[in-house]
C-alpha cells in the first residue's frame, strides 16, 4: 500500500537544505502539525514522501507541510540512517520483520536494545503503541505486571518525541536511586542517536534547563525536581519545548502521602498550562484506572502479560502450597482449612538435626529455599526491618555454610576488601560476601549499596536479603523471591506492595519461570489469605489529607499567573483528581485554603482578584509550606542579626533538617564530646546566639526522642524550637554531626563509628540521608532569602554550604 518517491530540489530563498520524512515510514503516525521532522544541513534539499491509499490515512494529514528544525553540521549528519529510512520505505511488506514498529526504528536504537536482549516488541507493546489515541499524541495510562516490558513502550515514545517531533522529554521517577539508574542506562542510547540525558536529583540540575543547539534532551527527575523544571520553563516561556511527560509508578499519586499530593498538583499544573502535552503514566498496581483516565484525559491499556511465568507459593511450617489454592477470595471460605500441600520442604542438614526456635526456624526454611534455587539463579529475600536483614543474612550463612565455588573466591575477596575500605574497618557486610550472601537496606552508604548491587548482578552475591523498599527501587531481578512476612516495619503490606516484591522473580531471557514464596505460621493463615485476596487499593487523591500541598498549588498558580481570582482557582481545582473524585469536598477545601493564606499574608486581595505577597513569592521559590513561612522569616531575621561567623557551626544549626531533628534520638554523651571538638570560641558564641547554656546540656538525659510530625502540626517548627531548650539541643546535635563531615573532614564511615553503642547507632546511610536532607533544606533557604531583600547576606553565606552538604566534604574538597 506504500509507494515512495525521492525528489531533490534547491530552494532559491535558502542556501540550507533539509530532509523531510513522513513519520509513517518509521512506524510513527501523522499528528496534525507534528507530522514530520527535518534535519537542516548544508546540502541540497532532499524530500522523501510516502503516498498512501485513502483508506490508510486521513488525506488532510498529508497536505500539511509543518516541520521541526534541528541544526546540525554536515559532518555530523547521519546519512546512513537516512539511507536506512529510504531502504525501509522501498522494501516489500513481506521482507520486513513481524513488528513493523520495531523494524522501522533506526539501526542504532535497535542495536542498543539488542545488547539488552530485546530483538522485537511483544505483541502487547505493538498493540499499545498502535492505539489511535496514542498515535494522535494522546495521553496513555497502562498497567501490567512487574517485568512486563512497560518501560520499553515509554522509551520508544520518548525517542519518537525527541527524534521526530524535536521536543524534549521529562521522565519522572519516584526515587533518587531509580533516577541514577535510568540515566546510566540511557547514556549509551543517547550517545548513539545524539540526544542529551540530564540528571535532576539531589544537587544536580540547571533551572531552567539548558537549550541545547542541535539536539533534544530527556530530563530524568524526581517529582520534586520535576516541579522545578516545569515552573522555570513556564516562567521563561519555554514549556512549548516539552513534548512528553512520562510518570513511572503512577500509583504513588494515591498512595505516597504528601509526595502523591505533590505529583497530583504537578499534573494539574501541566493540564492547565500545556493541555496538548502528551502524558504517559505506567504502573504495575492500578485499580481505579477509569478515574485516573478521567483526570488525565487518557486512554487506558491493561494486561497481565509477563515474559516469564510467575509461580507463587505459600510455606506454612515446612508445607508448600500453591498460592492460588491457598488464598480464598470468597467471604464464606475465609476460615476454611488449607488444601493439601504440594510437597514438604526438605530442610538443609545443618537445620534438620536441631530443635529450632521460631526465629531460627524461619531462617532455616529460607536458607533451604535459597539452596534449592541458587544452582539455577539468584535469590532475593525480603525482610521487614534493617536489623532483621542483617540477622537473617548471618543465619542463612550459618545454615548454608561456605559454598564450593573456587572461581568466585578471588573476586569475592576483592569485594570484601572494597567494603572494608568504605567503613575503614572490617564490617559485617565485608565478612558475609565471601559466602555469596549480603544484605541491602537504607542504612548502607550509597557506595556500599552500589557495590552490593553490582556484585549481585555479576553473580558474586547469589543470596541478597533486603528490606521491602528495594522492591520499588533499583532493578534487581531474581530466579526466586522469598518474602519472610507481609509487613513493612510495623504495618502490614498491601497486596500491591507484595506484587512488586513477587514481580522481581523471573529474569527475562534467562529463566523460563520465576518463583515467589511467602512464609506463614499456621495460626496466621487466615490473615495472610485476607491480605493476598484483597484487591489493590484505589488511587485516592491525597490533596484532601494534605492541605499544605493544596495551598502550594494555589500559590504556584497565582505566581505563574495561571489564575488571578477565586473563580479561576475553582475551575483549576475542579480538574484535579480530588475534583474528579470529590467535587463538593474540593470546593470546601479550596475556600479554606484561600482563607488560611489570606490570614498568613501569603496572598493579598487585589481589585477583585488575588496576588502573592513577598512572603508568598518566597514560599514559591523555596517550595516551603505557607503555614510556617511567617515564623521562618522572623527566625531568619533574628538569626542574621546574631549570626556567629567564627565558623560554620551556626550556619549548620540553621540548615539542620527539621524532619531529621524531629525523628532522631540523641546520644547526649556524644553530643558533649562533639561539642568539645569545636574551637572553644566558636562553640561559646554559637551557644550564646541560639540561647543555650552548656550546663543545661550536661543535665540532659534520656533517649532524646523528639515529638512526632503529627504532634507538630498545631504549630510551626520554628515556634517549637524557639520555645523549647531541649529541642534546640537536639537541633544542635544534628548540626554537630554535619560539622564533623563538612568542617572537620571526617568520612561518613568515621562519623558512623562514633555512634556504635548499644542504645545509639547511626548507620552510614543515616549520615548520608542527614547530609542530603540538609542540602535540600539549605537550597530552599537560599531561594527563600533571595526573595526577601533584607536577608541577602544570609543567602550568600548559605550558598556555599549546599554542595558541601550534598557531597559530604569540606569546602576545599
Amino acid at each position: 500500500s506504500n509507494t515512495c518517491k525521492l525528489v531533490t530540489r534547491m530552494d532559491d530563498d535558502d542556501d540550507d537544505g533539509s530532509l523531510t520524512c513522513s513519520p509513517e515510514i518509521l512506524g510513527m503516525p501523522s499528528q496534525g502539525d507534528r507530522n514530520g521532522f527535518s534535519i537542516a544541513a548544508k546540502r541540497p534539499k532532499v524530500e522523501l514522501s510516502v503516498q498512501q491509499s485513502n483508506e490508510d490515512v486521513d488525506s488532510t494529514s498529508l497536505q500539511r507541510h509543518d516541520s521541526f528544525q534541528l541544526d546540525k553540521h554536515e559532518d555530523s549528519l547521519d546519512y546512513d540512517a537516512i539511507e536506512h529510512l529510504e531502504e525501509m520505505a522501498a522494501k516489500p511488506k513481506s521482507a520486513q520483520p513481524s513488528s513493523e514498529t520495531w523494524a522501522t526504528l533506526p539501526p542504532a536504537v535497535r542495536a542498543y536494545y539488542g545488547k539488552k536482549g530485546i530483538a522485537d516488541l511483544y505483541p502487547w507493546q505493538h498493540e499499545c503503541l498502535s492505539l489511535p489515541h496514542v498515535q494522535r499524541n494522546g495521553n496513555l495510562i497502562y498497567c501490567l505486571p512487574t517485568s512486563g516490558g512497560k518501560t520499553l513502550v515509554a522509551e520508544l515514545l520518548a525517542l519518537k518525541t525527541m527524534l521526530y517531533h524535536r521536543k524534549d522529554v521529562l521522565f519522572l521517577l519516584p526515587y533518587v536511586s531509580l533516577v541514577h539508574e535510568k540515566v546510566n542506562s540511557l547514556k549509551p542510547l543517547a550517545n548513539s542517536v545524539d540526544i542529551a540525558v540530564e540528571l535532576y536529583a539531589g544537587p544536580y540540575g540547571r533551572y531552567p534547563p539548558l537549550i541545547r543547539e542541535g539536539r533534544n534532551s530527556i530530563y530524568v527527575a524526581t517529582p520534586e525536581k520535576a516541579k522545578a523544571i516545569v515552573t522555570t520553563l513556564i516562567e521563561n516561556g519555554r514549556l512549548h519545548r516539552l513534548g512528553l511527560l512520562i510518570v513511572d509508578e503512577l500509583h504513588m499519586i494515591g498512595t505516597a502521602g504528601r509526595r502523591g499530593a505533590a505529583l497530583e498538583a504537578l499534573l494539574t499544573l501541566l493540564k492547565v498550562k500545556a493541555p496538548r502535552l502528551q502524558t504517559i503514566g505506567m504502573s504495575a498496581t492500578l485499580s481505579n484506572m477509569d478515574e485516573l483516565a478521567l483526570f488525565l484525559n487518557a486512554e487506558v491499556y491493561q494486561g497481565t502479560f509477563r515474559p516469564v511465568r510467575l509461580e507463587e507459593f505459600i510455606v506454612a511450617d515446612t508445607n508448600v502450597y500453591h498460592l492460588s489454592e491457598f488464598v480464598s477470595t470468597k467471604d464464606d471460605d475465609a476460615t476454611r482449612e488449607p488444601p493439601l500441600p504440594l510437597r514438604q520442604l526438605q530442610l538443609l542438614p545443618s537445620a534438620s538435626k536441631r530443635t529450632l526456635s521460631e526465629d531460627h526456624r524461619d531462617a532455616a526454611i529460607i536458607a533451604s529455599l535459597c539452596a534449592e534455587a541458587v544452582a539455577q539463579g539468584s535469590c532475593l529475600v525480603f525482610n521487614s526491618t534493617r536489623r532483621g536483614c542483617e540477622t537473617l543474612a548471618q543465619q542463612i550463612i550459618q545454615y548454608r555454610g561456605s559454598p564450593l565455588q573456587p572461581k568466585l573466591e578471588k573476586p569475592r575477596a576483592a569485594l570484601s576488601q572494597q567494603l572494608q575500605a568504605e567503613r575503614e574497618s572490617t564490617s559485617m557486610l565485608a565478612r558475609m560476601v565471601p559466602y555469596g550472601v549480603a544484605f541491602h537496606h537504607g542504612g548502607l552508604s550509597l557506595d556500599e549499596r552500589a557495590l552490593i548491587e553490582e556484585a549481585y548482578l555479576d553473580k558474586l552475591v547469589d543470596i541478597l536479603v533486603c528490606t521491602s523498599t528495594l522492591a520499588a527501587g533499583v532493578n534487581l531481578p531474581a530466579r526466586r523471591v522469598v518474602v519472610r512476612e507481609l509487613r513493612m516495619g510495623r504495618r502490614e503490606l498491601t497486596r500491591a506492595e507484595y506484587q512488586q516484591m513477587a514481580g522481581r522473580a523471573g529474569r527475562a531471557g534467562l529463566d523460563q519461570v520465576g518463583e515467589a514464596f511467602v512464609l506463614c505460621q499456621t495460626e496466621q493463615t487466615n490473615n495472610l489469605r485476607r491480605i493476598l485476596a484483597e484487591p489493590c487499593l484505589p488511587c485516592t487523591s491525597q490533596l484532601a489529607q494534605h492541605p499544605e500541598e493544596l495551598e502550594k498549588l494555589v500559590v504556584t498558580l497565582l505566581q505563574l499567573k495561571l489564575c488571578r481570582s477565586k473563580s479561576d482557582l475553582a475551575a483549576v481545582m475542579g480538574s484535579t483528581l480530588f475534583g474528579c473524585q470529590e467535587p463538593e469536598e474540593t470546593a470546601i477545601s479550596l475556600a479554606e485554603a484561600i482563607v488560611h493564606l489570606l490570614e498568613l499574608d501569603v496572598i493579598n486581595p487585589n481589585e477583585g482578584g488575588l496576588t502573592l505577597s513577598t512572603l508568598g513569592r518566597a514560599c514559591f521559590e523555596a517550595n516551603f509550606d505557607a503555614s510556617w513561612a511567617a515564623d521562618l522569616l522572623r527566625d531568619l531575621r533574628s538569626t542574621q542579626a546574631s549570626m556567629s561567623l567564627l565558623g560554620n557551626l551556626h550556619l549548620l544549626y540553621v540548615v539542620a533538617p527539621i524532619e531529621r531533628v524531629l525523628s532522631s534520638p540523641v546520644d547526649w554523651q556524644q553530643l558533649m564530646h562533639m561539642l568539645s571538638l569545636v574551637p572553644t570560641s566558636e562553640s561559646e558564641a554559637v551557644l550564646k546566639a541560639i540561647g543555650l547554656k552548656e550546663g543545661f546540656l550536661h543535665n540532659c538525659n534520656g533517649d532524646g526522642q523528639c515529638v512526632s510530625s503529627k504532634q507538630m502540626q498545631a504549630r510551626s517548627p520554628q515556634a517549637y524550637f524557639n520555645t523549647n531548650p531541649t529541642a534546640k539541643a537536639k537541633r544542635l546535635y544534628i548540626a554537630l554531626i554535619l560539622w564533623l563531615v563538612t568542617c572537620r573532614g571526617e568520612t561518613i564511615g568515621q562519623v558512623s563509628k562514633r555512634f556504635s553503642s548499644k542504645h545509639h547507632t547511626l548507620d552510614p546511610g543515616g549520615v548520608q540521608d542527614m547530609l542530603q536532607m540538609a542540602s535540600i533544606y539549605a537550597s530552599g533557604l537560599v531561594n527563600f532569602c533571595n526573595q526577601v531583600p533584607i536577608l541577602w547576606p544570609l543567602a550568600k553565606l548559605l550558598e556555599g554550604l549546599v554542595q558541601q552538604l550534598y557531597f559530604g566534604a569540606p569546602a576545599d574538597l
